[in-house]
């Protein structure tokens, strides 16, 4: 039995993700493809800009044959909580193959030295807190950069190696989950694929690159312009001009806004990410802020970038506090897996799946019941406070949804 998997946001689903998957069907065409895929809320705290249902009817359209949701508190994560949460995921369906997108090609060396950051994650941590102590102003991730560089520099069979993760963030990505793999010795093979296009944090004109990059195709369907015409879906472009209100936080602010002037601070401690004293500034911040925006202009710094801001205000809206969060990330703790979607492929993949399945803390649901709110409520709470604020209607995201099904 073998599978590739992929761990996607798809937020939304674009053609440079129809590419990889067309790519990797070329590669191995009668391989199915298993994806996990952020649901509702994605990986930088962002609200999804369209539900996880059409994401997920997307890229089973356009060559992905099985589409699980990652659970909520692992694809709402930073990146290395992310990819753990994915790759053993992936490992639990079977899967021996990720895919993934990188800026550098070929991998190899990351790969390297991904490897032996998995067997040694004592020195690189060691090397943090030291340069933590010679210097509190560094964020976690330059001081991570920093103890990579020095490692490096230390171990000689590292020292050759040639690594760029400046403003490549597919490379830093595909980096944590070769290192992942390598740290819970998953029987999980790399198999990094060229990046073709704008790259995340470029400003390109549409008639210039083939594809777009998800940041900027969600730049041009927010602000009223025509840019990601012609780069993702049509009809998937129709069904977010078909919204109320694509999923922002700026929708979302109000919510965020009460929460924040109504809990005390001490409340507000006691929820996870909250950390550092940072309830102070952000009470403050939304007694001044009208719009999720401002907010984040008063909150930002170097040790809090905004996607470290907005994983904090999800957790406060949502109101996730430290002890739940390490009850549901406990290796024991059972772990949803919502079966969004499948292609006929897929479908009989999974029942292969099924004849030979072990014991695991992943679980398959193909239909979300009330055991579902009952071992999981963040989980189905965020998605009616997700429908309800971004389609405007009272139809569940969950209960009243079957898996899609490709014929």
């Amino acid at each position: 039995m073998r599978a590739l998997g992929v761990i996607a946001e798809w937020n939304p689903f674009h053609d440079g993700h129809r590419y990889l998957l067309e790519t990797v069907k070329q590669l191995s065409p009668d391989t199915p493809i298993v994806a996990v895929m952020s649901g509702n809320f994605v990986q930088r705290g962002d609200p999804a800009l369209i539900s996880k249902w059409e994401r997920a009817k997307s890229a089973l359209n356009y060559g992905a044959d099985l589409v699980f949701e990652l659970p909520l508190w692992y694809a709402t994560q930073p990146a290395d909580y992310f990819a753990r949460g994915g790759v053993n995921a992936l490992a639990s369906l079977g899967v021996d193959g990720l895919f993934f997108g990188v800026e550098s090609f070929p991998f190899n060396d990351y790969v390297t030295m991904a490897n032996w950051e998995g067997k040694h994650p004592e020195i690189i941590q060691r090397k943090m807190r030291q340069f933590l102590l010679n210097n509190p102003n560094l964020s976690a991730t330059e001081r991570y950069f920093k103890a990579l560089k020095q490692a490096q520099n230390e171990v000689p069979c590292l020292a050759s190696l040639n690594l760029d993760f400046q403003m490549k963030s597919n490379n830093l990505l595909g980096y944590i989950y070769c290192r992942e793999i390598a740290t819970w010795n998953l029987p999980i093979e790399p198999l990094p694929i060229a990046r073709l296009g704008a790259q995340h944090r470029e400003t390109a004109n549409s008639n210039e690159v083939e594809f777009l990059s998800g940041s900027q195709i969600r730049a041009s369907i927010l602000g009223g312009k025509q840019d990601h015409v012609g780069k993702m879906p049509l009809e998937l472009i129709q069904a977010v001009d078909d919204l109320p209100c694509a999923g922002t936080w700026q929708i979302f602010y109000p919510l965020l806004r009460y929460r924040l002037l109504t809990a005390s601070l001490e409340e507000l401690s006691l929820i996870y990410q909250v950390d550092e004293g940072i309830e102070h500034l952000l009470k403050q911040a939304a007694k001044k802020a009208s719009t999720m925006e401002e907010w984040l202009d008063i909150c930002r710094s170097r040790n809090w970038s905004e996607g470290r801001l907005k994983r904090t205000a999800l957790m406060i809206l949502l109101n996730i506090k430290n002890n739940r969060i390490k009850e549901l990330m406990d290796y024991q703790h059972p772990q949803p897996l919502l079966l969004l979607g499948m292609t006929a492929k897929g479908q009989k993949y999974l029942r292969q799946l099924k004849k030979a399945e072990t014991e695991d803390s992943w679980q398959i649901i193909s239909r979300v019941n009330q055991e579902c709110e009952r071992k999981w409520p963040e989980w189905l709470i965020a998605d009616r406070i997700y429908r309800h604020i971004v389609y405007q209607d009272e139809h569940d995201e969950n209960f009243s949804h079957q898996p899609i099904i490709i014929k």
